[in-house]
This record gives C-alpha cells, structure tokens and sequence, in this order.
C-alpha cells in the first residue's frame, strides 16, 4: 500500500512542471526567458549529459560565462554553443546550433521545474 502511495506521490510531484516547446532556426538567435531571476540554466542533451550556463557579474574567462559546460567533466559542449545569460534570468543563444536542439532547458534554481523548454530546430 505504502509502495503505490509513495508512487503516486512522485508522480504527481513529476508532473508539476509544465514543458514548453520553442522551435528556432539553426544559425539565427533564440531566446529562453522563465519571467524569473535566475543566474544558472541547465540542459539534458539528448545523450544524457548534464550541461550548465551562468550568468556572471564581471568580464570573465570562465566558459561557463558564454557556452554550456559538463557538469561532471568541466569541459565545453562541442559544437562551440554561443549563449549568454542576462540578470533578469534570460537566456539568449547568439546562433542556435544543431548540438542546442533536442535538449531540455530549465533552472535549478527554481524549485519545482516550473517551467522546462524542449528546443527543436527548423534546418
């Protein structure tokens, strides 16, 4: 009994969320905006890797200022991704590359996953 309340509970709490789909043009610009300040967007690619962007308050060198990094392995997503975080918590890709497409965008910072994107790309 416990077991199906417990599974029903997940559920429910996974389903919270909402999944927006944004569909944008390889090389042209694109914009994720949550109405929300937040300074981290995060994505799952399609292979299940872990990538993070981040807004950053001074001029830096840190990769993580202008593209998504690997969480595990700190290295750069390749193809290159052009993006930049603004304090208002949007996100803007310079150029959406064929890499950015088919990943789920979202904010660890908001807490549930109240919004998540699905970006898909017209070739």
């Amino acid at each position: 009994m416990w077991t199906y309340i417990a599974l029903l509970s997940l559920l429910v709490s996974y389903t919270s969320g909402s999944i927006e789909y944004v569909r944008g043009k390889v090389g042209s610009p694109v914009v994720l905006d949550l109405q929300y300040p937040v300074r981290t967007w995060m994505r799952v690619t399609n292979d299940g890797y872990i990538e993070a962007a981040r807004y950053c308050d001074r001029p830096t060198d840190a990769p993580e200022c202008s593209q998504f990094v690997n969480v595990m392995t700190n290295e750069t997503a390749s193809p290159y991704s052009k993006v930049s975080v603004f304090p208002n918590g949007t996100l803007i890709f310079a150029n959406l590359t064929v890499n950015d497409t088919g990943a789920r965008y979202y904010s660890p910072e908001m807490r549930p996953k109240v919004r998540i994107f699905h970006l898909d790309a017209v070739l």
